[in-house]
Parts: structure tokens; C-alpha cells; sequence
């Protein structure tokens, strides 16, 4: 196995994944992740990263993503400490946060800053790995590989309500995903492990993936698909709390899925 230095230290490089050691931020706008000079680290080659946070800081790091490296927006990630999807910030430390990559540049920056220095490790997977947090549970399921003829195509345009919705009601895999928002504001889509139309504002999504305005998001995991355990469901919102009943308008937002 090859290796390559980053921060001094040497980190294997394998098939899968490549290991990004020695990172840190102690001050205000200083980027945890990132190239050094404003920009982010390029994804092009990945479908989903996990950082692990470490280190006595007292502040708040922005996860961000881009297209260009130039213009970002807040992205969320999940936090696997807890089987729960985390906020855009987080100011706690030895915390491991996973995300999918719908973008090709992320960057995490300490947009507001006390005291101390939060040091990471980023790990970039070129295919998604097979721990999956779905359901407050930490779920280890098989690879499986699906052809394209073996699929199940579902869509959605959003009707003036929340759009709680069932897509399966037994366990499945989601092997793509493709969502836009075509209006002026940003909307959140949520995800639900459960085998009927979610309660939305009660039940507790174990994914929100934010739409910028007038933006979308394409993720694929064509290796092994997303594992729902129960079910696949989903709803969309107008604001990211989990508790959040903002129904969004007619054709706000297109869900496009292909499962099994």
C-alpha cells in the first residue's frame, strides 16, 4: 500500500479511501478542512467523507460545500456519535460526523471562534462505506450490488404540504438520489427509517439533506445502496429543525429516488 505525507505524517492510501492526518483550526474564519488558501478539498473522486473532531476548542465549525470552489453554503452531516443528523456547526469535541458527497468541494471553517484549537481527521471514501447510521442504530449490512434493470424508479413533485411519504414499507436500499429546488428559497428534505408516511415534527429523520435556492443535489451509492431497515420515507420542510412543520409550495422541490 502506497503512502503520502499530510501534516507530517504518513497516511495510507488504499483503493477505497484516502486519510487527510493532521488537522487543526485555533482562531476565527481558520478552515479545519480546506486547501489553505480559502478553497476546499476537491471530492471529485469521492461519494461521501467522515471527519473525526478532537481537541479542547470552544467555537463554531461550518460544514460548507461548492461546485465552483469559490461561492458556499451550509451542508449537513451526520453525526455517528449519537445515530442522529447533525446541525451545519458543532462545537463539541471527539465527535465523528459522516456525509454524502453532492458537491465537489468541502470546506469546514470556524465561523465564530472563543478559545482553543479543534484538530481533526478527514477520511474521503471513494465508494460509500458499509456502516450506515439509520434509525438511531449503527447498522453493518452486506455489500450489494444492483444492475440498473433491477431497480425501482420513484418521483415526486411537491404538492403545498409537507409531503410526508411512503416510498417502501418493508426494508430497502436507495441506490440514487436526485433532488432539486427550483424556487427562491432553501428546503430541506428528510429522510425517515419507518414503513409508513412519517409523522413530520414528531418522528425524528436519520437524514436532512439541505437544497440551496435554486440549487440540487445528485447522490449516488451504487456499490451497496443506503440501507433502511423498516422503510423508506421521507417529507420536506422549510427549515431544518427536526421538529418542523413548514409545508413548502407546489413544485418547490423534486424528489427523484431508484431502490429495491
Amino acid at each position: 500500500m502506497a503512502t503520502k505525507r499530510v501534516g507530517g505524517n504518513p497516511i495510507p492510501v488504499g483503493p477505497s479511501l484516502v486519510m487527510i492526518d493532521g488537522l487543526s483550526a485555533g482562531s476565527l474564519n481558520a478552515d479545519l478542512v480546506g486547501d489553505g488558501a480559502g478553497g476546499g478539498v476537491d471530492l471529485s473522486r469521492s461519494e461521501s467523507f467522515s471527519l473525526h473532531l478532537t481537541g479542547a476548542w470552544s467555537g463554531t465549525l461550518t460544514f460548507q460545500g461548492s461546485n465552483d470552489n469559490t461561492n458556499w453554503t451550509s451542508v449537513l452531516a451526520s453525526d455517528l456519535s449519537s445515530a442522529t443528523s447533525a446541525p451545519t456547526s458543532t462545537t463539541t469535541s471527539n465527535k465523528l460526523l459522516f456525509g454524502m458527497v453532492g458537491f465537489r468541494y468541502l470546506r469546514v471553517r470556524m465561523t465564530s471562534y472563543s478559545s482553543g484549537t479543534a484538530s481533526g481527521v478527514l477520511v474521503l471514501y471513494s465508494s460509500a462505506p458499509q456502516v450506515v447510521s439509520v434509525g438511531g442504530a449503527i447498522n453493518v449490512t452486506p455489500i450489494v450490488a444492483q444492475s440498473n434493470n433491477s431497480l425501482v424508479a420513484f418521483r415526486l413533485a411537491s404538492a403545498a404540504t409537507t409531503n410526508a411519504t411512503s416510498v417502501k414499507a418493508s426494508a430497502g436500499r436507495v441506490y440514487r438520489t436526485i433532488l432539486s429546488n427550483p424556487s427562491a428559497a432553501i428546503k430541506y428534505v428528510k429522510f425517515y427509517n419507518k414503513a409508513s408516511a412519517p409523522t413530520v415534527g414528531t418522528d425524528t429523520p436519520v437524514a436532512t439533506i439541505a437544497l440551496a435556492a435554486n440549487g440540487g443535489t445528485y447522490v449516488t451509492t451504487e456499490d451497496i445502496g443506503w440501507y433502511f431497515s423498516t422503510g423508506i420515507a421521507f417529507a420536506i420542510t422549510g427549515a431544518a429543525a427536526d421538529s418542523d412543520t413548514t409545508a413548502v409550495a407546489a413544485n418547490d422541490v423534486f424528489v427523484t429516488l431508484n431502490y429495491i
